[in-house]
């Protein structure tokens, strides 16, 4: 049954977990890592000028680009190393969650340091594999924010269906840029933490998929939103949704035009023009490029031509340097996204848990994380001979629930998803964020209603006590 009352208080008033044992999972071989049904095989093309002259010539722009991963062997600027806090020097908080700087694309992740290309970046995460969908669903929430097995390869033993994969941290915050897209992920390990599959009950119960590493693929400045690729499939499956979107090559295409203009109107033939013949020139060169990409990331004016120059078109399309936010900025509109590790549990049986890496005091926001509202239902596999019910997702695991509700509510960022139980004593609570990136409009629908909604609900961990450095965080899940 569908909750009757709003989901605000449906999930406000008992939050509780959804436990089932899992079979687990059998491992060999690996793969390359790619956004799931997306591809990264193609070769660049050099990028096409369009040039300063009454026409152009058009490209077919159907090439696609993607830049390799760095194999170097990284070093990090994650704040802890496998949970050791002595490692750790806390001086400020290095990653923030806020509005991302794509206009409409929710919260993003932002970096406060700069970061060199190869370093690790935040905190290794988990991988949770997702089984035997029921056709026909493919509108729910997930299916925007899952990976395909070329995570890893391995992932293809989890079951005789290929499963895709929730990546609940940075697979899932971290938005897309085509000419932006500065992180990419490592291989992950495989293993239950010492918990022997056939004498110990919490086995299936949690992921053994872990410690997937997030490393820069450039230098990343300070202030800079984090993108990963997510590949051009992913927006061309949704073109009619998102209209056209540049890739990589259409930004580095509008590079090239726009230096050749400049190098252009720097030549004696033109240094003598005023600006207004220099913007009309300008506009018939962004009208006469026949690829649509290109034209949508170039300026149109001469004006703006000469912003656009100097911090490239990429990333001039987020308003140029505006889009590198400020420590003072953060301290006023972000959330921190650095204070918590994954490492063994200390409760028996539990597999992984979350700790602090350093003081927390009372009613502090420990961290935030959007969830994602789905339907109960969905949760069960089904099996793809009969179409009998035969299990449920490992999801289901991760995710809170009302015993009365329809709505089940997926967090996505992979710290909070391991955080485990304690009845009688817990140092943590969960709650609904009053920040303005939480739609609280959703909070006062019912449970049918909020699952026709999109992104955009969020909640907070908060801090019942004072937590010390390297205390495991535990919250009711209630009765």
């Amino acid at each position: 049954m569908i909750y009757d009352n709003t989901i605000k208080k449906g999930f406000i008033l008992i939050i509780c977990i959804l436990v089932h044992h899992f079979p687990c999972c059998s491992s060999s071989g690996n793969d390359d890592l790619q956004r799931s049904e997306e591809s990264y095989n193609n070769a660049a093309e050099k990028p096409t000028s369009h040039t300063c002259s009454s026409t152009s010539n058009s490209i077919d722009g159907n090439n696609n680009y993607e830049k390799e991963c760095s194999t170097a062997s990284p070093s990090t600027i994650s704040s802890s190393n496998n949970g050791n806090s002595e490692i750790y020097q806390p001086q400020q908080c290095r990653l923030y969650m806020a509005e991302s700087s794509i206009p409409g694309a929710g919260v993003g992740i932002f970096t406060s340091l700069d970061i060199k290309e190869g370093d690790l970046i935040g905190e290794a995460e988990i991988l949770i594999p997702i089984m035997g969908w029921i056709d026909g669903h493919d509108d729910w929430l997930v299916h925007d924010v899952q990976w395909d097995t070329s995570l890893d390869g391995r992932l293809n033993y989890d079951s005789k269906d290929a499963p895709s994969i929730f990546y609940p941290g940075f697979g899932a915050q971290i938005n897309c840029h085509m000419g932006l897209n500065n992180v990419w992920h490592k291989l992950p390990k495989y293993d239950s933490i010492n918990l022997h599959r056939r004498s110990d009950p919490g086995v299936g119960a949690f992921t053994p998929w872990h410690d997937i590493p997030n490393v820069a693929k450039r230098r990343i400045q300070a202030g800079e939103e984090l993108f990963v690729n997510y590949g051009e499939h992913w927006f061309k499956r949704r073109e009619k949704l998102l209209g056209p979107i540049p890739f990589s090559e259409d930004y580095e295409s509008a590079d090239a035009t726009m230096e050749d203009c400049m190098q252009s109107y720097q030549h004696a033939t033109w240094k003598h023009l005023s600006d207004e013949v220099r913007n009309e020139s300008w506009i018939n060169v962004v009208a006469d490029i026949k690829h649509e990409k290109i034209r949508m990331a170039l300026p149109k004016s001469y004006k703006d031509l000469k912003e656009a120059h100097g911090v490239g078109s990429a990333r001039y399309s987020l308003y140029g340097k505006n889009s590198l936010r400020t420590q003072e900025w953060f301290d006023e509109n972000a959330f921190c996204m650095d204070n918590l590790y994954m490492q063994a549990s200390k409760i028996p049986q539990a597999g992984r848990g979350v700790f602090v890496k350093h003081f927390i005091a009372t009613g502090s926001i420990i961290s935030p994380f959007p969830v994602l509202q789905l339907n109960k239902d969905l949760f069960v596999i089904h099996d793809t001979n009969n179409g009998s019910t035969s299990n449920y997702q490992l999801l289901t695991n991760y995710a809170f629930a009302h015993p009365d509700s329809n709505v089940v509510l997926l967090p996505y960022n992979a710290l909070v998803n391991g955080i485990n139980h304690d009845g009688v004593n817990p140092n943590a609570e969960i709650r609904w964020s009053e920040s303005n990136l939480n739609r609280k409009d959703y909070l006062e629908m019912n449970g049918e209603g909020v699952l026709k909604q999109g992104f955009g609900l969020l909640m907070e961990l908060v801090a019942l006590r004072d937590l010390q450095p390297d205390e495991e965080v535990l919250i009711s899940y209630g009765d």
